[in-house]
């Protein structure tokens, strides 16, 4: 062991739990979350590759800086399936047999129109439905397995990430029945677990990585078309999810307070220096406070134009950034007991 000031250093591996297996779990645990977690909508036909992978990498990301949003759109875009379930069985459109994986198909832009020879365009779910109804679109039909056919996600994926979760969890768990201490890079890891826990359950039923919509016949010719959106812009139909702004705080609270509760763990940790122990104190506070903030700024009308709503998300990247940094850094000086390893003997004692 390195010694450093109020700590030690790296830890060899061949001795028992060290740094590096520590960097590969939690490294390992959050990429598996943050890729089985995000489910995109299918790109436009005339993306390129290159502008998909990007968008891919944006959401990774995103997904690592700011699970706590991802986990919230995730339960609007539930909600939103179960209220476009709800639209279709009280208009009689003779989808109600559909299944959730259908109707998230439905609502992540799986269908585009073929309006005329040269143009093919993607409708928001409420003016689809308008078009079913009034038989301007041939009625889609789509099996689960023609979905699960265009759907990139496995059994197996789940099942590697499941496995990797579960092995996280239960080491965090027997750590702290034996009193032994964490880093705050597990507090991280466990943040962005949780959020990736209540996105993935969301999710369940929606299709992953889709890239090429069915594309439906118009039945009329002549019709004045609602206007088309790019599928990514989706989500921006207005109150899709049926809940009203009250409703949608409260489930931002409820999320930001458990994704905030995993950093404040560390309150009283051991750190290097005093600095950085109140950075990790703002920054746990910060990551309830500063959603919920950016949630009221986003209310008002034009919110990227609101003198607070950018000064606030900048302020929240730099906040997860540093974070970030900190339990990365933070490594070269933790207890000694980090390194400690559980005695599983303890739980699972042999007989002979």
């Amino acid at each position: 062991m390195n010694s450093t000031v109020g700590g030690v250093g790296w830890v060899a591996e061949p001795t028992g739990r060290g740094t590096l297996g520590l960097l590969y779990t939690c490294g390992l645990t959050i990429f598996l979350c943050t890729y089985s977690a995000v489910h995109p909508n299918p790109p436009a036909l005339d993306d390129s590759k290159s502008k998909i992978l990007l968008r891919k990498i944006e959401n990774l990301v995103g997904c690592i800086l700011a699970p706590e949003f991802l986990a919230l759109q995730a339960l609007e875009d539930f909600l939103g399936v179960h209220k476009l379930k709800r639209k279709v069985c009280l208009n009689n459109l003779k989808l109600e047999l559909w299944s959730l994986k259908q109707y998230h198909f439905l609502y992540m832009g799986g269908f585009v129109v073929q309006t005329d020879p040269t143009n093919k365009k993607c409708f928001l779910p409420k003016d689809f439905l308008r078009l079913i109804k009034e038989e301007v679109v041939e009625m889609p039909i789509i099996e689960n397995e023609d979905i699960d056919d265009r759907s990139k996600a496995s059994w197996v994926t789940k099942s590697i990430a499941l496995v990797q979760v579960s092995w996280f969890l239960t080491q965090l768990l027997a750590r702290a029945i034996k009193h032994l201490p964490v880093t705050t890079l597990e507090l991280y890891t466990l943040s962005i677990v949780i959020c990736a826990f209540v996105t993935y359950i969301s999710f369940w039923q929606k299709p992953f990585d889709v890239q090429r919509p069915v594309v439906l016949r118009a039945l009329i010719t002549e019709y004045e078309w609602p206007e088309s959106v790019h599928r990514m812009q989706l989500r921006k139909d207005s109150n899709m999810s049926g809940l009203s702004n009250v409703e949608e705080g409260f489930l931002l609270v409820l999320i930001c307070a458990a994704f905030a509760a995993c950093h404040l763990i560390g309150w009283n940790f051991s750190f290097a220096g005093l600095a950085e122990k109140w950075l990790w104190r703002a920054g746990s506070v910060c990551c309830f406070a500063l959603p919920i903030a950016l949630a009221l700024a986003s209310a008002f009308p034009d919110d990227l134009e609101s003198p607070i709503f950018r000064p606030l998300l900048v302020l929240y990247g730099i906040v997860r950034i540093a974070l970030l940094a900190e339990v990365l850094i933070g490594l070269r000086a933790v207890p000694a007991g980090v390194y400690q390893t559980v005695r599983w003997s303890d739980y699972f004692p042999s007989f002979g």
